[in-house]
Parts: C-alpha cells; sequence; structure tokens
C-alpha cells in the first residue's frame, strides 16, 4: 500500500467499533455511509483522545454491504453463513454497495474535513451461481463479476 500511494508513513487500524445503525429507519445507501462514517470518526477520536499531537493527517475508512430484496446483507460470520447468503443471491439480481469516507486535517481550522462517497454496482444473478459453485467446490469464495 505504501509505495502504491507514495506514502512513507502508512498506518492500518481496525475501528473495533459497534457497528449499530439502525437498518430500519435509513435506506442502506444511508446505512453504508453513516456506519463507514462510524468507523472513521472512531479512529479519530482515538487519536483527539489521547490529547498528543501525533494525529494522522488522513484517515481513510470504508464499508460494504450486500442489498437483495431491499434488505441489507452485512459480511456473513462464518462459512455456513457465507453459503447462505450465496444461496440467497444465486438466484437474484442484488447490488453491492460500497462507502468511503476521507478525513483529511486541515491545520488552520484545528478540524478535520469529511469527503465521502458511496458506490453502487449491480450484480446480475449469473455472477452468484458461479460463486456458489466455488464455495461448494474448494471452500474458498471468489467474486467475479462479468
Amino acid at each position: 500500500l505504501n509505495d502504491m500511494l507514495l506514502l512513507t508513513n502508512v498506518e492500518i487500524m481496525p475501528s473495533n467499533v459497534e457497528e449499530n445503525v439502525d437498518k430500519t429507519s435509513c435506506t442502506p445507501e444511508e446505512y453504508v455511509l453513516q456506519t463507514c462514517q462510524l468507523k472513521s470518526n472512531h479512529i479519530k477520536n482515538s487519536f483527539l483522545e489521547n490529547d498528543n499531537d501525533s494525529r494522522p493527517d488522513i484517515i481513510i475508512a470504508a464499508d460494504t454491504v450486500v442489498v437483495v430484496d431491499n434488505t441489507i446483507l452485512e459480511k456473513p460470520a462464518d462459512k455456513n453463513a457465507a453459503e447462505a447468503m450465496m444461496m440467497k443471491l444465486s438466484d437474484k439480481d442484488h447490488v453491492v454497495m460500497t462507502a468511503i469516507d476521507v478525513l483529511s486535517y486541515n491545520p488552520s481550522e484545528r478540524a478535520y474535513v469529511h469527503r465521502s462517497a458511496v458506490e453502487k454496482t449491480q450484480v446480475n444473478q449469473y455472477t452468484c451461481l458461479f460463486v456458489v459453485h466455488t464455495i461448494n467446490a474448494s471452500n474458498h469464495v471468489f467474486l467475479c463479476c462479468a
């Protein structure tokens, strides 16, 4: 990652924040964006709470969900849940949504500025049929969208 971004000091930190946005009170786009912003704000606040000057210049967070029949699906907990999820998707078109939130520190304002976006990808049912077959054949998940 450092070489690709031409950065010399990159640290990857899990947010470990509880992803507890109420799915019933927002659209799937709002849900994935709010969850992503929970993660970025958690990382930002962990640095601000330490009350030192070693804050990152840039924080990048992301979250991804799958939406089928207006239902938000998240990371499956285990292999069985992954297989059940793929079977649920295998005969239906669905949407994969990824939100990204970039916080950049503005020294003159002594605050972070947010830039956020949600990218949606329509996935056709035949793609998931391939994925389900791959899970059953080798216990690995390969997502190939055509």
